[in-house]
């Protein structure tokens, strides 16, 4: 049986779940996250679809969102159908992230929605002002392993950026982009 299947099986006891988790305060939700984002097996996997669905702006049906996941920022988090986040992946969904259906986001991954600023040289960078971007990835899009999006990417639809590829703000057609910084090696649809 397919995960899809097994999902589709066990949406009355997600929603439920779900539903249960509504009833509890946020700040209480947020510190439950880090028993929950480890758990295995497909408890882990239901589990952590459950709080995604609970602290997110929004969430799609069907989401798979591995073990060793970490989000800051929930509430600017939107993530569309059949969304599949694998292990040990970053979310800063600060300045606000947008996942269409159909996304892959491969292990290691990070997503970035904010970033330092370091123009005030009379201040450590760490102590100067962030910077926040929205990030949007388009439908059907495949970010390999490894791979670092930074604020302010937009990225076409089917898209596939390749491991270890660092995708730089602005706006990204439809393909195929690999290297530091990513650049287009084959442009269209996929």
């Amino acid at each position: 049986m397919s995960g899809r299947d097994r999902f589709r099986r066990l949406r009355p006891v997600l929603r439920l779940i779900t539903a249960g988790l509504r009833l509890l305060p946020r700040w209480l939700c947020l510190a439950l996250w880090p028993l929950v984002r480890s758990l295995p097996w497909s408890l882990g996997y239901g589990l952590r679809y459950c709080f995604f669905c609970r602290l997110s702006a929004a969430c799609g049906e069907v989401l798979q969102a591995g073990p060793g996941l970490s989000v800051r920022g929930w509430e600017g988090l939107r993530i569309g159908d059949r969304v599949s986040l694998q292990d040990g992946c970053y979310i800063d969904a600060s300045g606000g992230i947008s996942l269409g259906d159909d996304v892959s986001v491969a292990h290691h991954s990070s997503l970035l929605s904010s970033e330092h600023q370091f123009e005030l040289a009379d201040l450590a960078i760490k102590y100067n002002p962030m910077r926040f971007a929205a990030v949007e990835i388009g439908p059907d899009c495949w970010i390999g392993c490894g791979v670092r999006v930074l604020a302010g990417a937009r990225l076409g639809r089917r898209s596939v950026i390749a491991a270890g590829a660092v995708l730089m703000r602005g706006d990204h057609v439809s393909g195929l982009y690999a290297g530091v910084p990513a650049r287009l090696k084959r442009a269209g649809p996929l």
